[in-house]
C-alpha cells in the first residue's frame, strides 16, 4: 500500500493561500485606483468608523502597480512594505520554504 508524503497533503492549503494572495493582488492592481469601488469592503466604515488603518491600501497597490510612486504613498503611507511582505509570503508559499 502506498502512501502519500505528508508534503504533497500539507502542499495542497500552502497552493490555496498562495492562489488567494495572487488573486486578490492582481484584482487591486486591474482596478482603477482613481474611481470609487462599486463595494466598499472596509469592516470599519460598515460598522460606523470614519477610517481604519487599512482603509486606502488598496487603492494605494494600485497606483505602486502603475508606477505612480507618490500616489501610492500618499493613498497609504505602509502601501511599499505591504506589496514587498505579500509577495514575499506568495514566494515562500510557492517554495514550500518558511521564512519564519
Amino acid at each position: 500500500m502506498s502512501r502519500i508524503p505528508s508534503l504533497q497533503v500539507a502542499g495542497r492549503p500552502q497552493w490555496m493561500e498562495a492562489g488567494i494572495w495572487v488573486t486578490g493582488l492582481i484584482a487591486v492592481c486591474l482596478a482603477d485606483p482613481t474611481q470609487k469601488s462599486a463595494i466598499d469592503l472596509c469592516f470599519f466604515k460598515i460598522i460606523g468608523f470614519s477610517g481604519c488603518p487599512g482603509c486606502g491600501l488598496g487603492h494605494a497597490l494600485g497606483f505602486l502597480a502603475r508606477g505612480e510612486f507618490i500616489l501610492a504613498i500618499n493613498s497609504h503611507w505602509m502601501s511599499p512594505a505591504v506589496a514587498v511582505i505579500l509577495v514575499t509570503r506568495i514566494g515562500s508559499l510557492v517554495s514550500g520554504k518558511s521564512l519564519v
